[in-house]
């Protein structure tokens, strides 16, 4: 583990303790860490250190070693069914897996990086209208790619693969 490693995994541990007013000391100590153990690198310690050390902040493994999940399943999902959309638009040429996998790619990444922009709202009438916006948008540039190599997909086969979910049950 690099240095940078190290010292990124290191001020995780201060951070987390101090957002739940603990001592960093203290949560080494607590965790069965010596005082030593906390100047180790990460490296040295065990995996068995490092998940008690992580319980004691109230975290998983992933979480103190600074892997975060990845992928935003509701964003992915909108943008999955608006790739659907997507390619339902397209010539029949285009109607591939590939072009499917890479509407769905940039829709997301759009989307991500709309909400870590702060301009994705919450509203999912609002999400959908921006999507059918970006969605307009991606077609009018596709209308230029050359013709795939692989049979394109027929629009029966495109529902197939995007299976309505039904509403949410209201809670009550």
């Amino acid at each position: 583990m690099d240095e940078y490693a190290e010292s990124q995994f290191k001020a995780r541990v201060a951070r987390r303790a101090e957002q739940l007013n603990m001592n960093v000391r203290a949560v080494y100590s607590d965790s069965g860490l010596s005082r030593d153990l906390k100047r180790t690198s990460i490296g040295h310690r065990t995996i068995d250190q490092i998940e008690r050390l992580a319980r004691n902040l109230g975290w998983t493994f992933p979480q103190i070693m600074g892997f975060s999940n990845r992928i935003d399943v509701g964003i992915s999902h909108l943008a999955y069914h608006g790739a659907g959309a997507m390619l339902k638009r397209m010539p029949p040429w285009s109607r591939t897996e590939d072009n499917w996998i890479d509407a769905h790619a940039t829709l997301y990444d759009i989307l991500v990086a709309r909400r870590d922009e702060g301009r994705l709202p919450e509203d999912n009438a609002e999400r959908a209208r921006i999507l059918s916006e970006y969605v307009d948008i991606l077609v009018r540039a596709c209308e230029t790619r050359p013709e795939p190599t692989r049979p394109p997909l027929s629009p029966e086969e495109i529902d197939a693969w995007v299976v309505p979910r039904a509403p949410a049950e209201a809670n009550g």
